[in-house]
């Protein structure tokens, strides 16, 4: 339930399936045959783009931690090795910002 609590798409999403069964039972209720593989393609479809939205969203939190953490550490370190490390994760995160905005 926190999931769903935490992910507002993830609602819009259930909505978006009832009314889409609801349609259907309403339509083959007045005799208009509608292909359940129809229904199918099109909950199965909404939600593999829901799960790659999640997948993209959890990545990038992720690569804005290691920035934060690549920051942090070159202002806690003022030793010459450990900024050359702290250095080396803020080259990969933008490094890894640039090709994310290239596709």
């Amino acid at each position: 339930m926190d999931f769903v609590m935490r992910n507002p798409t993830i609602k819009i999403l259930a909505l978006a399936f009832l009314v889409l069964i609801g349609t259907m039972l309403v339509a083959d209720s007045f005799g208009q045959h509608i292909p359940k593989g129809y229904i199918y393609f099109a909950m199965a479809f909404s939600l593999g783009v829901e799960i790659d939205d999640q997948i993209d969203d959890q990545y990038a939190r992720t690569k804005e931690r290691l920035a934060a953490i690549g920051s942090w550490l070159g202002d806690l370190c003022r030793a010459p090795h450990l900024q050359a490390i702290a250095l080396q994760i803020q080259r990969r995160a933008e490094d890894s910002e640039v090709e994310t905005r290239e596709m």
